[in-house]
């Protein structure tokens, strides 16, 4: 059984967007990244940065994962009654905390292994939640150039004329058109596939229904080594929506198409339109996996459930696989928009009635003078690519490099920045350069802990633990800030109810009461309370301002000045601006609330005073 995997293979797609740069563009883009790395690095001491829910990171672990701003002081003797060793580098400076006692995990990586086309070939990558990081990789297109396997799958749709083998014809200009941009290059045709997917009539809906059975439209595939006359009628209907399908199975059923060492290129000619299965589906038992090879004496007839974009690009991925298609001009936006999320794949339209024009040519030149980084998508992660070189393409599932000249000879070089929001990562991926066996192992590390090279010091945690990070880890049996109380003294006087966080999460339960941290984020305001429950910067506002600039935030109520009431006290108890001329308040028309007339039905005016009825 042949390897397809560690083939070089292509399918033939057109159609890519270079972006002109300027000559100079690799130093003004290699000046750009170092500027905004620099800037990365001075903003961890800017004002704008934040740790949210400080008052949360009880421990280094839980602090820095609260945000990437997210710092902890592992200094011992930090008053952590009077401030929180949870913040922003910056804040914990301001509180006194040495930047060498900062903890303050930073995303890097090393190189394992280098490489010599693609280098490196294998990093570490130890990766903190929210905090993107960056590395180059240098990668440089494989000169030899091995023989083509070409192979045609082609709509029935498309074949259906009864007249000409349009499937020839089109095999024919391809071969003509690659020997053209390349007279020394061995071709071979390896096989030809016919694809389409039969109509459910109205009268077979009906006998269906009748009879309790399902009707769905079955998909056809067959495959020769020959170039094949269409055994159908032209008059018969046919759709080649499930034409994915059928390039799937092409790779797939590697034994039966006998892909060999050569590079590979895989005609997909069709005017019909394509599926694709949601990325949430996970299969239906109704019908066959498309994952798996069904081919059975060269024939595939079966209802069978389109891949997902995932999984069309794992297949095509794996096996070093490249895609052309050639459609009718109607679908061009919609197979552009397929080709771009698929890897070195390009598109083309062309007239099937007289295919001499179709410029496989070009595509072939493209597939030998791009430099592509590719990926399968991995949980959890974002992997972007940023290629220095002239022209280029960048995204999210791949870089390219449009190479011209003298640049084919050199190596690129590629930003691949990878960044994750959760600690949840896999052990490792796989960047490919495609078209080479080359692969670039990132083995992935999350930092999601602190390391904070404590001493051992148990006389700091009463000789009933050590510190972890400035903070004791008392041993069995203790607690405490210093490890100072035993089981013996329980901390359930410092909940407020069973269950409930010790001293609200906004302090220590020091033997059996509670000592509550000094400060809040906010200026000047203190926990306190019995069980730390109370702080005066969470009442209501009013226009903006905290208990309406009436009265005072205490243990998050709003004790009102004199002459004023209300949750955020917000109303006036006076009644000046409701008293009429004549001593009555609102004319005796009306109810003064919070120092306003609220007038009745007819009535209207500031005091009640107007009736347009009376």
């Amino acid at each position: 059984m042949v390897n397809l995997a560690q083939s070089n293979h292509y399918i033939l797609f057109t159609s890519h967007t270079s972006n002109r740069a300027q000559l100079d563009w690799r130093k003004m883009a290699s000046h750009l990244h170092l500027f905004l790395g620099l800037a990365l690095l001075g903003s961890q001491y800017s004002f704008g940065h934040e740790c949210p829910n400080a008052e949360r990171g009880t421990d280094c672990a839980t602090c820095i994962s609260l945000g990437p701003d997210c710092a902890w002081c592992k200094y011992k003797y930090f008053d952590d009654n009077k401030s929180l060793r949870c913040g922003t580098r910056m804040s914990l400076r301001e509180k006194g905390c040495s930047e060498k006692d900062i903890v303050d995990p930073e995303s890097e990586h090393t190189v394992a292994e280098e490489g010599e086309k693609l280098n490196p070939q294998r990093i570490k990558l130890y990766l903190r939640p929210g905090k993107p990081h960056t590395f180059q990789v240098q990668a440089k297109l494989q000169r030899k150039q091995k023989p083509v396997d070409i192979y045609f799958l082609t709509s029935l749709s498309v074949d259906n004329s009864g007249i000409r083998n349009r499937a020839k014809d089109l095999a024919k200009k391809a071969i003509e058109g690659i020997y053209e941009s390349n007279e020394e290059l061995r071709i071979n045709t390896i096989g030809y596939g016919l694809f389409g997917n039969t109509f459910v009539t109205n009268e077979k809906q009906r006998e269906c229904e009748e009879s309790g059975q399902v009707c769905k439209p079955q998909l056809y595939v067959t495959h020769s080594s020959t170039a094949p006359h269409n055994p159908y009628s032209p008059y018969h209907p046919w759709r080649g929506e499930g034409g994915l399908d059928a390039l799937m199975q092409v790779v797939l059923c590697r034994d039966v198409i006998h892909w060999g060492q050569n590079d590979h290129i895989v005609v997909y000619a069709t005017d019909d339109n394509f599926k694709l299965a949601p990325e949430t589906e996970t299969g239906n038992t109704e019908t066959i996996n498309s994952n798996i090879c069904q081919m059975n004496n060269s024939l595939i007839r079966t209802t069978m459930r389109p891949p997902s974009m995932s999984e069309l690009r794992k297949v095509l991925l794996e096996n070093n696989i490249q895609v052309i298609f050639a459609i009718k001009d109607h679908l061009f936006k919609e197979y552009a928009e397929l080709t771009s999320k698929l890897p070195k794949a390009k598109i083309f339209w062309v007239d099937f009635s007289d295919p001499s024009s179709a410029p496989f040519e070009q595509a072939l030149k493209t597939f030998r003078t791009s430099l592509v980084l590719a990926h399968l998508s991995v949980p959890g992660l974002n992997i972007t690519y940023n290629p220095l070189c002239r022209a280029f393409n960048s995204g999210n599932l791949q870089g390219i490099c449009y190479l011209n000249g003298q640049e084919i000879k050199k190596s690129q070089t590629f930003n691949v920045t990878v960044s994750t929001e959760s600690c949840v990562l896999p052990a490792s991926f796989d960047i490919k350069s495609l078209g080479s066996q080359d692969n670039l192992t990132v083995e992935l590390t999350a930092r999601c802990n602190c390391e904070c090279g404590d001493q051992p010091d148990p006389e700091f945690c009463s000789y009933a633990g050590n510190p972890v990070c400035g903070k004791c880890r008392c041993d069995e049996g203790h607690f405490g800030a210093s490890c100072e109380c035993s089981v013996s003294d329980d901390d359930s006087p410092c909940r407020k109810r069973q269950g409930a966080p010790v001293c609200s999460g906004r302090g220590v339960c020091v033997c059996g009461q509670c000592d509550c941290h000094r400060e809040l984020m906010s200026a000047n305001a203190r926990f306190y309370g019995r069980y730390c429950e109370c702080d005066d910067s969470n009442c209501a506002f009013s226009n903006g301002i905290i208990c309406g600039g009436n009265g005072k935030c205490i243990c998050g109520k709003c004790l009102c000045d004199e002459d004023y009431n209300g949750e955020a006290c917000q109303c006036s108890t006076k009644v000046d601006r409701c008293q009429s001329p004549d001593g009555n308040l609102c004319s005796n028309h009306g109810l003064c609330k919070c120092n306003q007339c609220v007038c009745e039905s007819v009535y209207r005016g500031d005091l009640c005073n107007e009736c347009s009825v009376c």
